[in-house]
């Protein structure tokens, strides 16, 4: 049986010489098939094979085989998306802080006219059941007067002109 190291070397040099001899059959065609090594090399083979044909059609994003311009540009088309999507969180950050703002200030404008914070749209809030409508509840004085009285001053002050 010839030696797995020099067999090996001779199926590299054999593939990388555009030989149409695969690296498996070189090897599987010089060793013997009783010896273990053999058995051990063949099923390593073969589950190379079977990865090769399960990944087929896969986006591989850097494969082996791709020059080093298309890697670059690869690199490039990458770092491109990352800044994208980055500029797209800050987006998404902006909106939740727009979110919060509208929702503390929504919270204050129902307190203001003593409705619930659901304004008596869901009929599973825990604090109203559906019914707290402006009115519901006893307005918060100091929001009412931040808010409600100076549209009804000016509401006065329209109807008098």
């Amino acid at each position: 049986m010839a030696d797995l190291n020099s067999l090996l070397l001779q199926a590299l040099t054999a593939s990388g010489s555009g030989s149409n001899l695969s690296m498996r059959e070189l090897l599987l065609s010089q060793l013997d098939s009783d010896a273990p090594e053999a058995a051990l090399l063949a099923n390593y083979l073969k589950q190379q094979d079977e990865n090769e044909l399960s990944s087929e059609g896969e986006d591989d994003p850097i494969p082996l085989y791709r020059s080093p311009q298309e890697v670059e540009a690869k690199f490039e088309e990458m770092a491109k998306t990352v800044q994208e999507l980055r500029a797209r969180l800050d987006e998404v950050d902006q909106i939740y802080e727009e979110l919060e703002e509208l929702r503390e200030r929504d919270e204050m404008i129902s307190a203001a006219l003593g409705a619930c914070y659901c304004w008596g749209r869901n009929r599973q809030c825990p604090d109203c059941n559906g019914r707290g409508r402006p009115g519901t509840f006893l307005p918060d004085d100091r929001l009412f007067a931040k808010f409600v009285l100076p549209a009804v001053q000016v509401m006065k002050q329209r109807k008098k002109a």
